[in-house]
């Protein structure tokens, strides 16, 4: 009787891998790219991309979503290349945020230096002395 349970054995614990195996690929998994891209947004939100680059922080976020269907439908290839534009396009909201807060910097710098030179020059009353 053993001799012949023990060469059904063998192909049904294979058919329970390969069945186990191949469910396993059905569930979406996260790749380092769509994680990157994850990071990058969370840190274009917290340059203020938001207020300074609401655009560039929108398309960042909808090649991110695209990305994530992609990878739920199995096209990896399709998710990686969106999340690394979500990526870019995170990078691109951060840098321009950056880059119009250092200009609003400057200019109330400039603003400043202005009222300073208007207050010390001569003529000025703030400039006269009892």
């Amino acid at each position: 009787m053993e001799s012949i349970k023990a060469p059904l054995v063998a192909p049904t614990v294979l058919l329970v891998v390969f069945t186990l195996a191949g469910c396993a690929g059905n569930e979406p998994r996260s790749t380092p790219d769509v994680a990157a891209a994850q990071a990058s947004i969370e840190q274009a939100e917290r340059a203020n991309a938001e207020q300074w680059a609401p655009r560039e922080l929108a398309a960042a976020r909808e090649s991110l979503r695209r990305a994530e269907e992609a990878q739920a439908e199995g096209e990896e290839e399709l998710a990686a290349r969106l999340a690394t534009r979500a990526e870019l396009d995170a990078e691109l909201a951060a840098a321009t945020a950056r880059n119009r807060e250092a200009q609003n910097a400057v200019e109330e710098l400039r603003a400043t230096l202005d009222t300073l030179r208007r207050e010390t020059s001569p003529g000025s009353s703030g400039a006269q002395r009892p």
